[in-house]
């Protein structure tokens, strides 16, 4: 055979290799923060660093550097044989692509770049008095899921949600003016590692922490009736079970034997399982899975005796439910000890409102092995 082509999916890291004669003639690599591409057998390679400051993009032939651009916010310096050449103001980029959504009666304008987490802090603790501090607001977001969330916890009308088509984090100021209007970009790697997430968020906002409230999750006429029917159509004790939610966009995953042993230990101790996943794997088959929505999920997942979750916006989530949950923090980027904990520190479930602290068990997974991980949360689990 000529040509073969060899793909790999591993901890959200993909690679691909086409072969020709033997030899790699195209590899790409597509990680969560660098993505590399080889072609003609290595003569041309691009390198991406997607979240390094400033976002740095390189063009070799033949392992000479011919392109480079240098991009900090939203200034990008282009560089021809190491020589300035261009220069690019991206400030308006964003805006200015998807002007056509936004109206002239719009004053505020709030760019969800996250998936759930800032949709869910919003609706569950600060939308009365977002609402009231900005008039005639409108976000504009990537995904049904931050309208989802609004339903969850908001009974009220629903401020204006532009769903945009081939979105993109925009690089720009977190906040700014745009044809007299108020823009704020509210993205959780912007967060910094000086205060937690939660505070930086408020202060973003210009909300006082003695504003920030609490809401029920909300239910529309009939509507609990038909959840709870789905939920004990389910295969599942529901009196005795634990909550598991394996999948992360943000962090990364553990691997399926951790998963396999942790829940087989689970069994032993008499509890049932549900698996909360959107992209089933093997190991679940035997356990119950079937995909809820979003507020199915939650009232299910309210019942439970624990959660153990990996870090996510969804995960925030669950922290609202006051049951026992375990968080488990992997792929945090780097393998400095002391940054991993101000990482942690910085996003700690145990610093969003409401929550009850003695509720809250989180693991840095880069410092305990599975078996050890296993057995601490197991132990704790058998005492509930």
């Amino acid at each position: 055979m000529f040509i073969k082509i060899v793909k790999t999916i591993k901890n959200g890291i993909k690679i691909k290799k086409i072969y020709f004669l033997n030899k790699v003639f195209f590899f790409e690599y597509i990680g969560k923060r660098v993505d590399k591409k080889e072609i003609f057998f290595g003569l041309i390679k691009t390198l991406r660093a997607k979240y390094h400051i400033p976002q740095i993009k390189i063009l070799k032939l033949m392992n000479i550097p011919i392109i480079k651009s240098f991009r900090k916010d939203f200034i990008e310096k282009i560089y021809f044989f190491n020589i300035l050449f261009k220069t690019k103001d991206h400030r308006y980029d964003f805006l200015n692509k998807y002007k056509k959504y936004i109206l002239p009666e719009d004053k505020n304008i709030f760019i969800l770049c996250g998936h759930h987490g800032e949709s869910y802090l919003i609706s569950a603790f600060l939308i009365e008095t977002l609402l009231k501090k900005y008039k005639n607001t409108k976000f504009l977001c990537y995904s049904t899921c931050h309208k989802k969330m609004f339903e969850l916890f908001w009974d009220g009308i629903l401020p204006e949600i532009q769903i945009l088509p081939n979105f993109k984090v925009p690089r720009a100021d977190t906040e700014f003016e745009f044809e007299g209007k108020k823009v704020v970009k509210i993205y959780p790697s912007d967060s910094g590692l000086d205060k937690h997430i939660f505070n930086k968020f408020i202060e973003l906002l210009d909300i006082l922490p003695s504003e920030v409230t609490k809401k029920d999750l909300v239910y529309k006429n009939g509507e609990l009736d038909e959840i709870n029917k789905k939920i004990n159509s389910l295969n599942l004790n529901l009196d005795n079970f634990i909550f598991i939610a394996p999948e992360a966009d943000s962090f990364g995953e553990m691997d399926d034997d951790f998963w396999i042993n942790i829940t087989q230990k689970l069994n032993e101790l008499g509890y049932d399982i549900y698996i909360n996943s959107i992209k089933p794997k093997k190991w679940m088959e035997k356990y119950e899975h079937t995909l809820l929505s979003h507020k199915e999920v939650v009232s299910l997942a309210k019942l439970s005796c624990g959660i153990i979750t990996v870090r996510s916006g969804f995960s925030e989530i669950l922290s609202y439910l006051d049951k026992p949950m375990f968080v488990l923090y992997k792929n945090l980027y780097t393998s400095n000890n002391e940054l991993m904990d101000k990482t942690i520190k910085s996003l700690s479930i145990k610093g969003y409102p409401f929550v009850h602290s003695d509720l809250i068990f989180e693991y840095n997974c880069h410092k305990i092995d599975d078996n050890m991980l296993i057995g601490n949360i197991v132990d704790k689990i058998s005492k509930l």
